[in-house]
């Protein structure tokens, strides 16, 4: 209202901070139907150098199988705009199962198509990663689950660690955080182009003996105590905040692994590791 008149003069409304207008934008609906509830917030592409980073580990177990990489049955049971089959196609994987189904209503009956591996980004809304976390550790079939770092600490990946036995779990991570891409029809003007809300990374088990592959440009770890703090989630109990001076230079050493990870240069000694878990 207007100064006078014995009212209180109200302050002008605060401009949206783009944090807040993307938020905001993220929570538009659409119209586009799915034959499922859906949280419009959760459609997002993975992006193409995510499967670039799994590339290796996916050759190596089609070699294991006697298969070429186009042969290798993959399964993606989360579909957002369909956009997987033709990244995974153009590294040479060219049988992908990834249709716009409702994934636990198959899981009810039992009726998930057959597949070689599960390959797949779940959407991380609600309790999207423990129903898959508690899916792939039941089922018995090898699998890459791209979810954030911070579940490593949670109480459903330790139980499914139980179930895994005595198969063992890798974790390829990335020196640089996945930035995931909304479909055009899920976002409006204000959206940004692509979203990264956490540093996530591929949550791999395979039959034992595991595939035996060299990684290009992720660090890859055998054990979830392994992966460092400087990765890890606030929420994580084993996450320590390092001194200034170290938080210095492990920022610096992240900004120089980011730079190369474009260059396929990461300043790790991953190109000399191989994946050949064994119990410790």
């Amino acid at each position: 209202c207007e100064n006078g008149g014995g009212m209180k003069a109200t302050k002008p409304a605060a401009p949206r901070s783009w944090k807040k207008k993307a938020r905001e934008a993220w929570a538009t609906t659409t119209r586009r139907r799915f034959p499922f509830r859906v949280s419009i917030s959760d459609h997002a592409e993975t992006p193409l150098d995510a499967y670039r980073d799994l590339e290796p580990a996916l050759t190596a177990y089609a070699k294991s199988l006697a298969k070429a990489s186009r042969d290798l049955v993959i399964y993606d049971p989360y579909y957002a705009d369909g956009g997987c089959k033709a990244k995974l196609a153009s590294l040479g994987f060219g049988t992908v199962i990834n249709e716009c189904r409702d994934f636990y209503r198959d899981v009810e009956r039992r009726s998930w198509p057959a597949h070689d591996v599960l390959v797949t980004n779940p959407p991380y809304s609600n309790d999207h990663i423990q129903r898959l976390v508690a899916f792939a550790a039941t089922t018995g079939q090898p699998f890459a689950l791209l979810v954030p770092i911070f579940v490593v600490a949670k109480d459903y990946w330790l139980d499914a660690l139980r179930n895994l036995a005595p198969r063992l779990p890798f974790y390829c991570v990335p020196t640089k955080r996945y930035a995931y891409e909304p479909p055009r029809w899920a976002r409006t003007d204000d959206s940004p182009p692509t979203t990264a809300p956490f540093h996530s990374a591929w949550f791999c088990c395979f039959p034992d003996p595991a595939p035996r592959f060299r990684p290009h440009r992720v660090r890859l770890f055998l054990k979830a105590d392994d992966i460092p703090a400087s990765e890890r989630d606030v929420t994580d109990p084993n996450k320590k905040r390092p001194n200034p001076r170290l938080r210095k230079r492990l920022k610096a050493k992240r900004a120089e692994q980011a730079r190369n990870y474009a260059r396929h240069e990461t300043t790790t000694t991953t190109t000399t590791q191989v994946v050949a878990p064994t119990a410790s």
